[in-house]
């Protein structure tokens, strides 16, 4: 875009646009005047290269450097600063070359860098070399461009000042070479350039000027008070009237067309015209001025306006300011503003009364108001500053922004609430814009969406196609709405199906220029449509493959549905059945009766059938009679009720619970037979412990009597051996139960009495092996809810065996760990631990195998097998390992009871 282009895109004054046309045009006229000469050289054409005829050549260095300069001042407008810098380098270093050559006096050959030989042609005394003219204009010129290209207002002024001069300086040169003084005569000064050269000054320096007019003399003549939109236009003027009338004064006299005096009168009657012009454009411009600033102060009158001090003393109080807040100029003037009107800055920050802020105010009648306030400081020469405050009443405007917040907050709330986003696409930009929060709730980042092509990326490959010729097709039929789907990426690559709908907006040639619609995230509810659509072909493909018939059928019984099993058990085609009464199934006898049963159960609800497994009897189409196992399900169905019956062919079934029945006859004979053997080996086994101790305490009470002690303890002793006499039985009972699959006896028992009891069992007659039996027992794990006698059973048998494989090993110190913990808040393990040689790898492999011992011909090998039934029975799990130490573990686990639950039942 050019730069006139943006000027007018950002809506610069039109005086800006006719600066930058100058600027150009004075570019264009100084390449011309500055590239004629070097064409002279080349052509070998001498009038070229001077204008007018015996007058000073232009050389052609001098013609690159003014070149250089026109687009160094090109580059400056265009914003290319380094490139400017660069091209102002070329006439500067020309500059200094020339003038270091003028003021030494030496030929260094510099000046024959071009076009060599029409130089030494020329017979001119240093030729080529650039003159002072030439040389002090490039050195000046480069300056004016370097500051061109600097920001700021100081270097805008001194740029003017320099080019200002420069102008003079050239239209002096010109003005000079006119009149008829040579730079070739040498009487003549050698500050006097050609004249291509100086008019290529004069240019260059109206081009500098003009392209920095704001920020130069209109900038410092307005920062001194002065009108400077007529010093502007009128400087130039009486910078080079003079000359231009002195020049045509010489022109006149010269030609012979008037006299010396009439000539001189003349230039007079032209300087006085010019100054009358002048003064009568001046004074216009300042009544027009003064008029102007009368009508902006009566409208800057009516506006609340506040002049204050620094400390905020209230200086001058317009007539908006009284009509505003009710208070007269002469009751506000002299009193601070922010006592007088009570303001308060609703932003906490802004803790300044007197800065830039939106405030709470209060008017001389009490009313609120919310008014915005602008302050500017204001510096004048030699005397103190002031603030300039304007203030604008938003009460009414706030009250309309509130609600029109508490509108937008309902709208993001019910967006977010429905996951709604709002897009606005413009189809000639290709931006989009999105409501807040929007590309959010479709799972990706502020941004990712901000036009067109960023949204395509984003878009299914197999959705791109389908969207755009649905755009086509929009646009040519001119249709006011659509609706549209697509799926999308989101930022962690999952796929989001967007449904939506838009309105389409068409200019007056009818061409699509907007869009403007909904996005919804249906990724949930596609899912779950899909889901059901794969079980509703799950749900029909096993319904076509389930080995029941089912038939679906209505109130007035028509069948509505007739599955593929159904046809095979009924010898129908679905085409022969549907539509007629379910009737068509049933044997004769029962024909007339189901309309009957359907009738009844719709008018009491009594279901005799529905939920219930009943057994029947259907008809196929040849008559055959079928016994059908048959279950009905209701549902309602858009108002309608349905009945799905399920009927299986159960002849087969029928025909192998007949045999069944008598091989279930003859294994029934035979697990009794097993049941009594397994009975009688676990009754030698385990009673052969009661008995044992029995025979030893009886023993131990005979010694007694014979060795004359003390009734009481031969009494203990024929009591202990009454008691396991006892348990013997119960033992006996217990297993016979056992066996028989009765109920347990289960209840809370003590499980560190328990343990006790079971190892004072097992070492009766013990105490010659000199075990060493320690507990490590959870307080936590105190009862448990198992049947006692069965419990000790397993200990009893664990003890035992511990102890056998100890004294076969002939361990030393023979030590016995009894162990409880809790597992979990309903659940203890048992543990018993030994220091033995452990369990051989083959025993682990099938211990719980009936007859499988570690006692060789000494065992029966059942003891561990009744162990875990008797565990398993009460849900537990029975687990025989080695310990890494040495020797073995056997732990098994129980149900737990809490002691606070006994307490509270």
């Amino acid at each position: 875009m050019t730069v006139a282009g943006t000027f007018i895109q950002d809506g610069s004054a039109s005086a800006t646009y006719r600066s930058y046309l100058t600027a150009m045009v004075c570019i264009g006229v100084t390449v011309a005047l500055a590239s004629v000469p070097l064409l002279g050289w080349m052509l070998n054409h001498p009038s070229l290269t001077r204008f007018i005829v015996d007058a000073r050549p232009t050389w052609p260095l001098t013609s690159v450097g003014y070149i250089a300069l026109s687009f160094g001042l090109l580059a400056t407008i265009r914003g290319s600063h380094r490139l400017a810098f660069a091209l102002a380098s070329v006439p500067a270093a020309l500059g200094l070359f020339a003038l270091a050559e003028h003021l030494l006096d030496v030929q260094s050959g510099f000046d024959l860098l071009l076009l060599r030989d029409q130089l030494l042609r020329s017979g001119i005394p240093n030729a080529g070399r650039p003159g002072h003219h030439a040389a002090i204009t490039f050195l000046l010129l480069s300056a004016s461009i370097a500051l061109a290209n600097v920001r700021g207002k100081k270097s805008g002024r001194v740029m003017s000042v320099i080019a200002s001069l420069t102008l003079a300086y050239g239209a002096l040169s010109a003005s000079l070479n006119v009149q008829g003084i040579r730079a070739i005569d040498p009487g003549s000064t050698p500050l006097i350039g050609s004249l291509p050269a100086a008019l290529s000054t004069a240019a260059m320096s109206i081009g500098l000027l003009a392209w920095k007019a704001e920020s130069g003399w209109a900038d410092l003549m307005n920062s001194e008070g002065a009108e400077w939109r007529i010093l502007r236009h009128a400087f130039p003027v009486i910078l080079t009237a003079p000359i231009l009338f002195s020049t045509l004064e010489y022109w006149v006299a010269r030609s012979g067309a008037m006299p010396g005096l009439p000539a001189t009168f003349l230039v007079a009657g032209l300087n006085m015209l010019v100054v009358g012009g002048l003064l009568f454009w001046s004074s216009t411009m300042l009544v027009r001025g003064r008029a102007a600033f009368l009508e902006m102060s009566y409208a800057l009158d009516t506006v609340a306006v506040i002049l204050t001090d620094l400390e905020g003393r209230i200086l001058h109080w317009s007539r908006g300011c009284q009509d505003l807040y009710g208070w007269t100029a002469e009751e506000a003037i002299g009193r601070s503003k922010h006592s007088l009107l009570r303001s308060v800055s609703l932003d906490p920050a802004v803790a300044a009364p007197l800065a830039n802020a939106e405030l709470v105010e209060f008017t001389r009648d009490g009313r609120t108001l919310r008014v915005l306030q602008q302050v500017c400081r204001l510096d004048r020469h030699g005397k103190d500053p002031v603030l300039v405050m304007s203030m604008v009443d938003i009460t009414e405007r706030t009250l309309f922004e509130d609600a029109l917040r508490e509108s937008e907050a309902r709208l993001a709330m019910a967006l977010e609430t429905h996951g709604i986003a709002i897009f606005d696409y413009d189809v000639k930009s290709g931006a989009i814009d999105w409501s807040a929060g929007a590309e959010h709730r479709l799972g990706l980042q502020p941004g990712d969406l901000r036009d067109y092509r960023r949204w395509q990326r984003l878009i299914h490959p197999d959705d791109i196609l389908r969207i755009n010729e649905q755009l086509e097709e929009v646009a040519r039929t001119r249709a006011p709405r659509f609706a549209f789907r697509f799926r999308l990426t989101q930022g962690s690559g999952r796929l989001m199906t967007v449904e939506g709908s838009a309105l389409a907006s068409y200019d007056e040639d009818g061409e699509l220029i907007r869009i403007t619609g909904v996005n919804v995230d249906v990724t949930d509810r596609n899912e779950r449509e899909a889901r059901l659509q794969a079980r509703e072909a799950q749900l029909l493909s096993i319904l076509e493959t389930v080995p029941d018939a089912m038939v679906v059928i209505n109130e007035s019984g028509q069948i509505l549905s007739f599955s593929r099993t159904a046809e095979q058990l009924f010898s129908y085609t679905a085409q022969e059945v549907i539509g007629r009464n379910v009737s068509l199934l049933t044997p004769e006898e029962h024909t007339g009766q189901h309309d009957g049963y359907m009738g009844r159960y719709l008018a009491t609800g009594e279901k005799r059938v529905i939920g219930r497994t009943r057994l029947l009897t259907a008809r196929a189409a040849d008559g055959r009679e079928i016994p059908v196992e048959l279950r009905v399900g209701e549902a309602n169905t858009a108002g309608e009720r349905l009945f799905t019956g399920f009927i299986r062919d159960i002849s087969q079934r029928l025909e192998h619970e007949e045999r069944l029945n008598t091989l279930r006859s003859e294994l029934t004979h035979l697990s009794r037979l097993g049941a009594m053997g397994e009975m009688a080996a676990g009754l030698a086994h385990e009673l052969n412990q009661p008995l044992a101790a029995s025979v030893n305490f009886v023993a131990t009470a005979s010694l007694l009597l014979k060795e004359g002690a003390e009734p009481q303890s031969v009494e203990e002793m024929l009591e202990l051996a009454r008691s396991q006499a006892l348990r013997a039985g119960e033992i006996i009972r217990r297993l016979r139960d056992f066996v028989a699959r009765h109920d347990a006896e289960v209840r809370a028992e003590p499980v560190e009495e328990t343990l006790q009891d079971a190892m004072a069992l097992v070492l009766v007659g013990q105490k010659q092996l000199d075990v060493n039996v320690r507990y490590d027992l959870d307080p936590a794990a105190a009862l448990m809810f198992a049947d006692r006698v069965q419990v000790q059973q397993v200990l009893v048998n664990l003890l035992r065996n511990a102890l056998e494989a100890m004294r076969s090993a002939n361990t030393e110190n023979m030590t016995i760990l009894v162990q409880s913990r809790v597992v979990d808040p309903e659940t203890l393990e048992i543990a018993v631990c030994d220091n033995g040689p452990g369990l051989s790898p083959a025993f682990l492999d099938q211990m719980y195998t009936p007859f499988s011992s570690t006692k060789g011909e000494a065992g029966m090998g059942i003891g561990l097998s009744i162990c875990r039934r008797i565990v398993e029975s009460h849900g537990g799990e029975l687990v025989g390992e080695n310990l890494p130490q040495g020797g073995a573990r056997f732990r098994f686990t129980l149900p737990m009871i809490d002691e606070r639950e006994l307490e509270l039942s």
